[in-house]
């Protein structure tokens, strides 16, 4: 890979990581918590992640924010799915793909956790 290409990966991880501790933390902080995983095990974590988005609407929380909680974790599932492909096949437009996607993941967890903190 080409400097650039690592130092997009390196960021793309990094997002990744940060935007999961949004998660992680909006997560914990609903009515009814979810627990995630702090494990480095990336299997664990998008397991954990898909639970989060199939059990999203059990929340006793306005529809909004159900929404952003399942936007989020899906769209961060679609980040680390490219992120996946980009580690054997780098292209350009899927690393795009990825932070634009780890972009609406942000979004939504940020708007979850003002609601959160709003009502808490």
């Amino acid at each position: 890979m080409s400097d650039h290409q690592d130092e997009k990966m390196q960021s793309i991880e990094h997002r990744i990581s940060v935007v999961y501790t949004g998660l992680f933390h909006a997560c914990d902080n609903l009515p009814i918590p979810i627990g995630l995983p702090q494990a480095d095990d990336a299997a664990t974590v998008m397991a954990a992640v898909r639970r989060v988005y199939a059990i999203a609407d059990e929340q006793p929380i306005p529809q909004e924010q159900r929404e952003q909680l399942a936007t989020g974790a899906c769209a961060w599932l679609a980040a680390c799915d490219l992120y996946g492909i980009l580690r054997t096949e780098y292209e350009e437009s899927r690393a795009e793909g990825a932070l634009g996607n780890l972009m609406v993941a942000r979004e939504a967890f940020k708007a979850l956790g003002d609601w959160i903190l709003d009502n808490d």
